[in-house]
């Protein structure tokens, strides 16, 4: 087997260029697939975290979520009609490599075909994507344009150097722009990098941001695709299985674009774990949509699952990310951000702590069977087959292909 990594840098002071969190993809010969569950069946972290449970309650609807990222394939059967608006604000490198196109599936993706059964759905297939194309320190104003533009999370599967964020002019401005978002009480997701247990990279440092890291599917730490420290609050799926020395096929099947016909392949990172978090963030906005941020933040880390030492640690944070108990769980409310905020990201005082009574489910809530139709808990689909690495885009079917959200 031909295996080609793809691994982006993490620039320091004075960069032009944001890093994409490192990932690692495999290609290989385009050997067809009978059927694309083998896509939905490697979502493990649906069934292992609550999410297909919280479907029952909420997929989503009424949320706008900023993706910032690269290139979103609108095309992809798997996203069609989820992108609602789109903006290119980089001066940067802004080639599309599929990470874009992979993260916001992994997000709120609804699947293709008969019942939406095929391909991947995301943790919130019915919230709103945005989508920012942005690099280098322009991170920043994409933060802005999507508070703008009316988000209540953002997801930013991206680094920009770790250590003191706001030691460099791109991180002061990226502090000043975080602060903004903080203020106008929006939640942001940022993914730790890919850093071997490292330090973690900005702009998940910041304070007020939900920094995530990367586990496996028997819930331990991601060895390679993981960062460490008192900044790190919760963990998701970033892989199946640890790495093997000899090959980089321990991610999982998403979607991508900018490769030809190639419609998906390997996917592994925090980039992958954190619109997982976002999208269970998107879910809370969906259930509870008066909720403040800081609430909202509270109860994604205080209904995680323990692991590593006991409560918080630097390794796992809170631990791993539990959609159902985050909507269902008695949590208090509160009203200041339990991660902290960056100066000048408090929220104005006249804003309220809404109480609980106040969660609807905006028309949203039971179960789609378009959504849920295919998830798969067999243990063979733990691993997928190394030979079943890319699905060729059929082109007489992608005219039908492409089915819109629900309600």
């Amino acid at each position: 087997m031909r295996t080609r990594r793809c691994y982006s840098r993490i620039f320091g002071r004075g960069s032009t260029l944001l890093a994409l969190v490192a990932f690692s993809l495999v290609f290989a010969p385009h050997i067809p697939v009978s059927s694309a569950d083998n896509i939905r069946d490697g979502e493990y972290w649906l069934d292992a975290y609550g999410i297909q449970k919280a479907w029952a309650i909420t997929q989503g609807g009424g949320v706008a979520v900023g993706v910032l990222d690269l290139h979103i394939d609108q095309s992809h059967p798997d996203l069609a009609g989820q992108i609602s608006r789109a903006v290119v604000l980089s001066s940067g490198d802004t080639r599309d490599t599929g990470h874009g196109t992979s993260v916001a599936a992994i997000l709120s993706g609804h699947g293709h075909g008969q019942n939406q059964a095929s391909g991947m759905v995301g943790v919130a297939p019915h919230a709103d994507l945005l989508s920012v194309v942005n690099t280098g320190g322009d991170v920043g104003a994409g933060v802005v344009w999507a508070v703008d533009h009316g988000v209540t999370v953002i997801n930013i599967s991206q680094v920009s150097g770790v250590g003191d964020c706001g030691a460099f002019v791109s991180g002061q401005e990226q502090q000043r722009d975080i602060a903004y978002a903080e203020s106008h009480d929006v939640v942001i997701v940022a993914g730790v990098g890919n850093a071997d247990g490292g330090p973690v990279g900005c702009p998940a440092a910041f304070p007020g941001v939900v920094a995530v890291t990367g586990v496996v599917k028997d819930g331990s730490i991601d060895k390679h695709n993981s960062a460490a420290g008192p900044q790190v609050a919760v963990a998701a799926a970033s892989a199946t299985t640890q790495q093997n020395p000899n090959t980089t096929t321990n991610g999982y099947l998403a979607p991508t674009s900018g490769r030809g016909d190639l419609l998906y392949e390997w996917f592994q990172g925090t980039s992958g774990a954190t619109p997982i978090v976002a999208g269970v963030a998107a879910l809370i906005r969906s259930r509870y949509p008066h909720m403040n941020a800081a609430s909202v933040i509270n109860r994604i880390i205080r209904t995680a699952t323990d692991k590593g030492a006991p409560g918080r640690d630097d390794v796992y944070g809170y631990g791993i990310v539990n959609a159902y108990d985050a909507l269902t769980e008695n949590i208090p409310d509160v009203i200041e951000n339990p991660l902290g905020h960056v100066p000048g990201g408090e929220v104005p005082a006249a804003s309220t702590v809404p109480t609980q009574a106040e969660a609807s489910n905006g028309g949203d809530s039971g179960p789609s069977t378009a959504v849920i139709t295919g998830v798969g808990a067999a243990a063979a689909a733990a691993v997928i087959t190394v030979a079943v690495v890319a699905i060729r885009r059929d082109r007489r079917r992608r005219g039908t292909a492409g089915v819109g959200k629900g309600p």
